[in-house]
């Protein structure tokens, strides 16, 4: 039996992408693909880029950030800016978000032939989504509760209600449901040889932003910095969470796993219907 299935259905050959065809733009502006991809990475942008700004000119009061200000030599207080920009930069929500991005603007360039590209691939694709899905769920399921919990809420700003739920939830649901329903496809392993094969390879990227944030944790506490306010998320706070750590842990490699092998069937099915002309 084949363990791949092929989707041989209304795919072109000839590589169709904005660089190759300029004289056909027009193609590229009448798709709501190309539009979609479009609005979805610049939402994103703006949103990690508004806020990497304004942390910069009006820096939060939370400890972290507060330590990234000090005193000279001559009593004067400045600002690590660098350290205020790799801090933002070392969340996982942004991280996940900006390659989704990065993999959105990749599938808008490829448009019409985006399922002949490896990195708009399925299981590169999968992945993606992934970690936009786990960004949404640890989120939804520990990070906002926490913010319930200590009264952190009620200090965002409207903008903010709207920056996070876009990033944590709205972004990620519409990310998850075009590279499930919408993506083309060439080809996908069968859901048992995906699980056998593939499905542990999602959490090769989790498993690296863990050892990155306890490397970073090391350094800063080295450093001079507090060791509580080196953790970039409370489950990651090994000192006084462990426990939340393991819980953590145990929840995103399930994520990664499990979800990644439902994603891979539901493409699989679509796969299916569409060649035998039901979908």
């Amino acid at each position: 039996m084949n363990k791949i299935i092929t989707n041989n259905n209304g795919l072109p050959d000839v590589a169709n992408d904005i660089f190759k065809n300029k004289k056909n733009i027009i193609d590229f502006v009448k798709s709501w693909k190309f539009w979609f991809k479009a609005i979805i990475t610049m939402l994103i942008i703006f949103f990690v880029l508004y806020d990497i700004i304004d942390h910069c000119i009006n820096i939060p009061k939370h400890d972290v950030y507060q330590q990234f200000i000090y005193e000279n030599k001559n009593g004067e207080q400045l600002v690590d800016y660098f350290r205020i920009v790799f801090w933002d930069l070392s969340y996982f929500t942004i991280q996940s978000n900006l390659l989704m991005a990065a993999w959105l603007i990749y599938a808008a360039i490829y448009n019409f032939n985006e399922h002949e590209k490896k990195l708009t691939s399925t299981n590169a694709s999968l992945f993606v989504i992934i970690y936009l899905t786990t960004t949404a769920l640890i989120y939804n399921g520990i990070l906002f509760p926490i913010s319930i919990g200590n009264g952190e809420y009620k200090e965002w700003t409207t903008f903010y209600w709207i920056r996070n739920e876009f990033l944590h939830t709205v972004g990620p649901i519409l990310s998850v449901i075009y590279v499930l329903l919408f993506l083309k496809v060439k080809e996908v392993k069968q859901t048992k040889l995906f699980f056998k094969e593939d499905s542990w390879k999602s959490l090769y990227y989790p498993i690296g932003y863990g050892v990155f944030s306890f490397a970073k944790q090391g350094v800063m506490a080295l450093e001079g910095f507090t060791y509580e306010n080196t953790a970039q998320y409370p489950f990651l706070d090994m000192k006084n969470s462990w426990w939340l750590f393991i819980v953590a842990a145990l929840a995103i490699a399930t994520i990664g796993v499990t979800l990644s092998t439902l994603y891979n069937f539901i493409i699989s099915k679509r796969i299916g219907r569409t060649e035998h002309g039901t979908n």
